[in-house]
């Protein structure tokens, strides 16, 4: 869990976002397959990806659908669950299926709490000391890297840090899209326990 933390101390490099918000990547993403001649099939979950002779050629979904593949198979989730899970074991070799079970993706008990709220004009920063970009960076405001892994340490053990490190940004300065006119969006996250201890 801790070894998240020196990348969040990171932050205030300046984060990078679609213009429009996540929905306008979206909404290119689902053009650009649908110009392609795909569709985009929505609360259709995968029990199973397809394998024959070596090469993924299609998904069985829970309800029983199998969708062929003409070129490829793209997933989106872990590798572990993938090649553990949704690949039959007769179809991976044994030793790669063994490596892939090894890795910690989703063990690490590490959700996200987000918000977003719509303020009335710009947040005063120059009382955290902010340099002129501020406005249009991304930040992790901590007590510093300790505070980090120690916050991560908490949360992977199924508790609230005593300090929780905060995520903010004003993505609305870049994209004024994101905020009514004259407004803008104060963007906020931290990491919690996706399942507490007691």
């Amino acid at each position: 869990g801790s070894g998240y933390a020196p990348c969040l101390a990171l932050g205030g490099q300046g984060g990078k976002r679609p213009e429009g918000g996540g929905r306008s990547l979206i909404r290119a993403l689902t053009a650009c397959l649908a110009h392609h001649g795909g569709s985009v099939r929505c609360n259709a979950q995968v029990d199973r990806v397809l394998v024959r002779s070596g090469r993924a050629v299609g998904v069985q979904l829970q309800s029983g659908d199998t969708i062929s593949a003409r070129c490829a198979v793209v997933s989106a989730i872990d590798a572990r669950r993938l090649f553990t899970q949704l690949i039959a074991p007769e179809a991976v070799p044994a030793a790669f299926r063994r490596r892939m079970g090894l890795l910690t993706s989703d063990r690490d008990n590490i959700g996200e709490i987000s918000m977003a709220a719509v303020l009335s004009g710009l947040p005063d920063l120059s009382v955290e000391g902010a340099g002129s970009d501020a406005y249009t960076s991304s930040f992790s405001q901590c007590g510093g890297v300790r505070e980090l892994e120690d916050a991560f340490l908490s949360i992977r053990r199924g508790e609230m840090a005593q300090s929780a490190p905060v995520m903010w940004a004003v993505p609305s300065v870049l994209d004024p899209s994101l905020a009514p006119a004259g407004k803008h969006v104060l963007w906020m996250a931290a990491f919690v326990p996706w399942q507490f201890k007691d």
